[in-house]
């Protein structure tokens, strides 16, 4: 029963195509459930907790305290557990509002010509 009644739900797919035409030819098309996105938010979430749990603090340095951009590379290069943990929870708010308050959008739908070449890029929500 509960197989068939998820075999009937509705999946979202993220779809992301790249087409490059000229010399050479390139097409490359990733669809993506967004289930399998909340299920990677969610794994990234877990892991930053049991790690948060035997992550000693050694920082206390008050420069590193203040948000800038070179700080918050350092971050992103180097995160600790409570930055993996707001990602985590970021990306899985945002992923949870793409399912439940958006339909079928095109997210980004881009066409470049240089010359002979021509590069297509497009995002899909379906």
């Amino acid at each position: 029963m509960l197989t068939r009644l998820l075999s009937v739900r509705p999946t979202f797919f993220i779809w992301f195509r790249i087409k490059i035409e000229g010399e050479k030819n390139f097409t490359l098309a990733l669809p993506m459930p967004l289930t399998t996105l909340i299920l990677l938010s969610d794994i990234v979430n877990d892991a930053a907790s049991v790690w948060n749990i035997f992550h000693k603090s050694t920082s206390a340095d008050p420069t590193k305290s203040k948000l800038s951009r070179q700080n918050l590379s350092e971050q992103l290069k180097n995160p600790s557990p409570k930055m993996l943990l707001t990602l985590a929870k970021i990306s899985r708010m945002l992923v949870r509002g793409l399912i439940f308050y958006t339909g079928s959008v095109d997210l980004i739908d881009v066409e470049f010509e240089d010359g002979d070449e021509r590069i297509y890029v497009k995002c899909l929500l379906r």
